[in-house]
């Protein structure tokens, strides 16, 4: 039996791994909190990052429904808005990076 380690478990230390107070019980379930959020891309085609994340600084703030880039395929331009607040913790597209649509383009982190 082979045991596959991901990315994830490698670089994590033990104090990332969630605590009692991040894992409750709901309906018999476990549910996971994280305060990281995950911008996606809503089309396909060639990401153009706004300009204030081009020359960002740690932790910026982003806003409910700020324009972050755009989108610009086939279909024309569209811009990919935020759906969280929060302070910007990655960027995972590069600019002109041809993206498909739902993939991750920011990595946010919410303030609860």
């Amino acid at each position: 039996m082979v045991h596959h380690t991901s990315y994830i478990e490698e670089e994590a230390t033990m104090s990332e791994y969630p605590t009692d107070e991040t894992l409750r019980l709901v309906g018999g379930c476990e549910r996971f909190e994280s305060s990281l959020r995950l911008i996606v891309s809503p089309a396909s085609g060639s990401f153009e990052p706004a300009t204030e994340l081009m020359n960002r600084s740690e932790a910026t703030p982003i806003q409910v429904g700020q324009v972050v880039g755009r989108v610009v395929g086939t279909g024309g331009c569209v811009d990919v808005t935020s759906p969280f607040t929060g302070s910007l913790d990655a960027v995972l597209a590069w600019p002109n990076e041809r993206l498909v649509k739902h993939q991750h383009v920011l990595v946010l982190r919410s303030a609860s």
